[in-house]
This record gives C-alpha cells, sequence and structure tokens, in this order.
C-alpha cells in the first residue's frame, strides 16, 4: 500500500506539472500499446487526469477520448496479430464505456449549454462508429490473419460496437431529455431550437492516415439548412462541401501508422436528416468523404483534399441517404447483397435497412445460405423472415469490373432515389 501510495504522488506531480495551465488540441493515435510495459501506467495517469477534471462534461469528453484511443490501440494489436493484447485494449474500452453510460446519464439536463456537451459526446461516438467499421472492414479483408484469428477479432468488433451502441442511445436520450426541457422553459419550438444548436456545430474535420507507401484521407462536415427540397440539398451539398487548399491547411490532422490495407478504402456517405413541425423544416447533413491515395507527401494530400471534395450531383445521389423524423417508428426492412470476384476471391457487400437499423457489411463469402445465417445471427431474427426481404444482385467478374460498377452505381443511384422518394410520401 505504501508503494502504491508513493507511486500515485510521484504521478500526480509529474502530470501537474506537465497539465498546469494547458489545454491542448491533439489528435488521438495508438501511442503506447498493451505490448509495452509502460502501458499501465499510462493507464494510471490517465486516471489522474479524469480525477483531476472537475467539471462533468470536460471529464466525459476526456474518458471518451481515452474509449477512443483504446480502439487504436486494438486496431494496432490486430494489425499484429497479438490477440491476448488486443483483448486487453479491447476490454479496457469497454469499461470505459459502461462509465461514460452511466456518467453521462446522470447529467443535468436543466442547462441551455448542456446541447454543446451533448453534441461533442455525439463527435466522439461517431468517430468511434467509423473507427470499428474501419476496423471491422480491414479484419475481413487481411490476408495474414488465420480464420481463428479473424473469429476472435470479429468477437471484438461485436463487443466495441455493441458498447458504443448503448453510449449512444443513452446520449440521444439525454438530447430528448434537454430539448424537452428547453421547449417547456422558453416556449420555443424543438425545431427552432435544433436549428439553432446545428449553427452552433457546423464543422469540417480534415484527416490524413498516413502508412508505408499510401495514405488514407478522412474529410467530414456537418451543418444544419433550412434546405428540405431535395435537389436544392444536393446543390448545398456541393457548395458546402468544396474545400480550398487554404482550408485544407487550416484543418489536416496527420496521423502515421505502420501497417495498413488499401484495399475497399474509398467511400462517400451522406445523412440527411430532415426536422418538420408547425410548417417550418430544417435538415441535418452530414457527409464523410474516405479515399486512399498512392502518397505520403503532405503537398500531395492537400491537393488530393480539394479534388476529392469537388463532388458531383451524381456522387451524393449515389451515397444519399434522407431520413425524415416522422418515420422514425416506420417499420422498413430491405436487405440488398451484391457479390463481387476480385482475384479469385468473392466479396459480398451487404446493405442492410431493418427497422431503424441501418448498416453494411462485407462478408469473404458467396454462398447463399451462409450470408443468410451470418445477416440472421446479426439481426437475431429467424432465416425465414430473412428470406422474404433479401434480394440478391448477383456476381460480378474481375475483367468487367469498370463496366459493372458504372452500371451498378446508377442502379444504386436509382434504387436510392425510388427509396428516399417513398419515404418523402
Amino acid at each position: 500500500m505504501v508503494v502504491k501510495g508513493i507511486l500515485f504522488l510521484f504521478l500526480l506531480v509529474s502530470l501537474s506539472f506537465f497539465v498546469a495551465g494547458q489545454e491542448i488540441e491533439t489528435v488521438a493515435d495508438a501511442g503506447t500499446t498493451p505490448d509495452s510495459f509502460v502501458w499501465g501506467i499510462d493507464r494510471a495517469i490517465e486516471r489522474i487526469e479524469l480525477a483531476l477534471t472537475f467539471d462533468s462534461a470536460k471529464k466525459e469528453r476526456k474518458r471518451l477520448e481515452n474509449a477512443y484511443e483504446r480502439l487504436l490501440e486494438v486496431r494496432r494489436m490486430v494489425e499484429e496479430g497479438k490477440i491476448e493484447q488486443a483483448e486487453k485494449a479491447k476490454n479496457e474500452h469497454v469499461k470505459i464505456l459502461k462509465i461514460s453510460k452511466e456518467k453521462i446519464g446522470e447529467m443535468s439536463a436543466d442547462d441551455d449549454s448542456e446541447l454543446n456537451n451533448i453534441g461533442s459526446f455525439e463527435d466522439s461516438i461517431e468517430m468511434q462508429e467509423n473507427e470499428i467499421e474501419d476496423l471491422d472492414v480491414r479484419i475481413r479483408m487481411k490476408g495474414t490473419l488465420s480464420d481463428e484469428q479473424k473469429k476472435i477479432f470479429q468477437d471484438f468488433i461485436s463487443s466495441l460496437g455493441d458498447s458504443v451502441g448503448e453510449v449512444r442511445i443513452v446520449i440521444k436520450d439525454k438530447e430528448d431529455e434537454t430539448l424537452t426541457r428547453i421547449e417547456q422553459r422558453t416556449g420555443r419550438s424543438r425545431i427552432e431550437i435544433v436549428d439553432e444548436f446545428g449553427s452552433l456545430r457546423e464543422k469540417k474535420i480534415v484527416r490524413a492516415e498516413i502508412f508505408e507507401g499510401f495514405s488514407i484521407i478522412k474529410v467530414g462536415q456537418k451543418f444544419t439548412t433550412r434546405t428540405i427540397d431535395r435537389e436544392a440539398l444536393i446543390k448545398e451539398i456541393i457548395e458546402r462541401f468544396a474545400i480550398s487548399d487554404a482550408d485544407v491547411e487550416r484543418l489536416l490532422k496527420i496521423e502515421y501508422s505502420e501497417d495498413g490495407d488499401e484495399e475497399d478504402n474509398d467511400r462517400l456517405r451522406i445523412k440527411v436528416k430532415i426536422i418538420e413541425k408547425e410548417g417550418l423544416g430544417i435538415a441535418k447533413v452530414e457527409v464523410l468523404l474516405r479515399r486512399s491515395i498512392n502518397s505520403t507527401s503532405e503537398s500531395d494530400i492537400t491537393s488530393a483534399v480539394s479534388s476529392f471534395t469537388q463532388i458531383t450531383r451524381e456522387q451524393i445521389i449515389d451515397a444519399l441517404i434522407i431520413k425524415e423524423e416522422g418515420n422514425r417508428n416506420r417499420t422498413e426492412r430491405k436487405i440488398e447483397i451484391n457479390s463481387k470476384t476480385k482475384n479469385g476471391i468473392i466479396f459480398t457487400r451487404v446493405k442492410i435497412e431493418w427497422d431503424r437499423l441501418r448498416q453494411e457489411l462485407i462478408l469473404r463469402t458467396g454462398d447463399r445460405q451462409e450470408i443468410i445465417t451470418q445477416i440472421s445471427k446479426l439481426l437475431n431474427v429467424s432465416p425465414e423472415e430473412i428470406e422474404k426481404v433479401i434480394e440478391f444482385k448477383g456476381e460480378d467478374d474481375d475483367s468487367d469490373d469498370d463496366s459493372d460498377e458504372d452500371e451498378g452505381g446508377s442502379g444504386r443511384s436509382r434504387e436510392r432515389e425510388e427509396r428516399n422518394e417513398s419515404e418523402e410520401d
């Protein structure tokens, strides 16, 4: 006990010199990983930092940042095939989020500023969801892992996703509770409150993760707008998402990683949530772009970001998902399956819309029954229910990659347009 007390005092004094009088903005990276003998000391320092943070909102932001760092450590250990160490980082992540879920649920919903705190929590959870999604793809595509390792790591993914999902539910409940309190206290409509809150949260992020010989670029933007017409929204997204070299230099954060897989790294995701009340409407827009380039040069990255963010109407239509708040409880179930053979390996992309769940998976199989079984386990429903709504699009060959992607893209565009039009109706 005496030794522990001395160690605690040493860490406390060291940390006080480090953090006194400054608040430093950093981009989280894996840093010290669980295979290092000082990993435990790093965790002790994190606990002391939390103990010295007395503002409850700042404490939870810091706690969620720690959880994100555990995710990066899981990824690093997965890339190196270190199962036991990945398990340690995963368990720490789950433990942190269990505390966050409890603490966020206990926070006050009386103060208008609480919406800003909730917004920062949502941002952190979205970062973690994106990281888990990327990790899922890497595990499925990584050729150096055995089937047994992939199974273990997929179980990790499921556990991580469950923990993050539970915190998101608590944050959403807290947001609803806060908005209701503000409505009752001020007499303002929810849409007016959300509109003002959304304008405060408008922001762009630009991240580049550098590996050996290539980089992965992530560009994100959130904004709210009074524009709810579909065509006007598309035009506004094009105008707002375009980014100059000067903006890239101001916003760009660079991370360095040791290992990565370029396959299936390119994607554009656009979510629009339309809220209408008492004849007024706003749209909450979230755009996430991910691209890989065969360069690690900062100037090349800057130029690539400027080029990639000049997105076209066709790209937006293919990626656009519109949800209306009035349809939140409506049952909608649809599963689309697209298989492609690449280098002799079958990859199947699964798009799931099941009640309120929206998810995409990549499975390394083309077997119909195996695909149905995996989806059945994911949704916890019978294979018979999956059979009722599943739609197989067939399989593409290597030789037809370009033409098939063009046809598939326009096909997906038409399907997405039809779905969105039906939602609007």
